[in-house]
């Protein structure tokens, strides 16, 4: 669960500075968990893994283990990503 909470902390640092809701790793919904699979599919894109290009090495591979393991985090407690979510 290390790679989910350290994804959900820099998720709910965003929802604190726009003003949303902060997620509970313990509280997570299905509704929840599809948004979350969306958004890691969204950032192990490409484009968005590498920042366009300006991360590489062992930056990037941290940054990859990280979202890949938040991913195997969610499907352990039991979630399933959604089909619009592309890995």
């Amino acid at each position: 669960m290390k790679h989910l909470n350290e994804y959900i902390s820099q998720k709910n640092r965003w929802n604190r500075f726009f003003g949303k809701p902060e997620l509970r790793i313990e509280a997570i919904n299905q509704r929840e968990a599809e948004d979350l699979f969306r958004s890691l599919a969204n950032d192990l894109s490409p484009e968005n893994l590498t920042c366009d290009g300006e991360l590489r090495g062992s930056a990037l591979q941290r940054k990859a283990a990280m979202l890949k393991g938040a991913v195997r985090d969610l499907e352990w407690m039991g979630y399933t990503a959604p089909e619009d979510a592309y890995f």
